[in-house]
């Protein structure tokens, strides 16, 4: 049996684009490596940042996908200066003409950079570093908002900041509770933490002892939930410090509404 190939047919087969060599993305040092099995696209961290070179300490790839659609495999990496003072730059990054080009999607603590589907084109969902959680899309040349960042806090009956959150003095900022409900109001102590400009707070125990946590806190306050008999904590927006009947521990987050 013999087949004939119509001009319709051989139209078709020259209108299909050829598929796009896949491209494995690495880091090594402050080093982004795109490589397709044969070449290998090269871009510093000062590259990708705009900030020079030593400015970050650590390059990392959070995910890969095809972001832009274009049928070749894109990345989202994250640059750190290596310690805890700031948080991590995070970026898409495609290849285009054999140059790694980046995208900057926000700033974030955390590391929980996943990948979704929306409408069959994946997305970056993201924690940014205000706490809030967002969606972003990359359409190859800018990060784009898919869903707008939210934040769940936790309302507290009286609080206090931090310098970093609410740009006021760093000193001692102390305030009044009744944490044991008993009607007398008991006194917390906080000062500002210099060097981060959160608040390192004192609690107020039985018998006059008190209890220093170690956690920084953007802000701190008082919640109406109660527990062993103690007025429950909030911490940020929304770390949970429950009474156990001895001192304040941490609880379980709450930021899952």
């Amino acid at each position: 049996m013999k087949w004939a190939i119509g001009p319709a047919l051989l139209l078709l087969a020259a209108a299909t684009p050829a598929r796009a060599a896949p491209l494995k993305w690495t880091a090594s040092g402050t080093t982004l490596i795109a490589s397709d099995g044969t070449v290998q696209y090269r871009a510093t961290a000062g590259a990708i940042s705009g900030e020079s070179d030593d400015t970050f300490q650590l390059l990392a790839v959070e995910a890969e996908a095809d972001f832009d659609g274009d049928g070749s495999m894109d990345a989202v990496v994250s640059l750190s200066t290596g310690g805890n003072c700031c948080p991590s730059e995070i970026f898409f990054v495609t290849l285009k003409a054999g140059k790694v080009v980046p995208a900057h999607i926000a700033e974030s603590w955390a590391d929980d950079a996943a990948v979704g589907v929306a409408s069959g084109k994946p997305t970056l969902g993201l924690t940014d570093s205000t706490g809030a959680k967002g969606v972003w899309t990359f359409d190859g040349n800018k990060a784009v908002v898919a869903s707008a960042a939210t934040r769940h806090v936790l309302v507290a009956s009286v609080e206090v900041h931090g310098a970093g959150q609410a740009l006021t003095d760093p000193g001692a900022k102390s305030f009044q509770a009744d944490l044991d409900a008993d009607g007398a109001p008991e006194t917390v102590s906080c000062k500002g933490w210099e060097r981060w400009g959160t608040l390192l707070c004192t609690l107020p125990l039985a018998d006059g002892k008190v209890q220093e946590l170690s956690m920084g806190c953007d802000r701190f306050g008082v919640l109406k939930s109660m527990s062993n008999g103690r007025h429950d904590l909030v911490c940020d927006d929304d770390i949970v410090l429950k009474f156990d009947g001895h001192t304040w521990v941490e609880a379980a987050s709450a930021s899952k509404p």
